[in-house]
């Protein structure tokens, strides 16, 4: 089991936070699946072979953005942060204002 953990767009209030792991329990092979809503993230474990696209399509059909170019596992590292993802976020806000 890897662990994995994925920003997560869209997500406003408690019920977003229910609807979203709702979402990721249906799959097959994940388990603990948790959604933070403060920290915008989405944490699961999961088997080797699972389909990270068809999760990030499910999501995005109920509206929200998983952000899984930002994979975190146990045994990847990520080249950009959190923090370069909240950045690159908050210009793209400052510039649609």
């Amino acid at each position: 089991m890897k662990k994995y953990s994925f920003p997560v767009e869209g997500m406003t209030c408690a019920s977003c936070v229910a609807r979203v792991e709702k979402i990721v329990k249906k799959f097959e092979n994940v388990k603990n699946v948790n959604v933070n809503l403060a920290n915008e993230t989405l944490t699961f474990e999961a088997e080797e072979k699972i389909d990270l696209n068809s999760i990030a399509k499910e999501i995005e059909d109920y509206g929200y953005k998983l952000k899984i170019d930002h994979i975190k596992s146990t045994s990847q590292k990520i080249s950009s942060s959190k923090d370069d993802f909240k950045d690159e976020f908050f210009e793209k806000l400052k510039t649609d204002f």
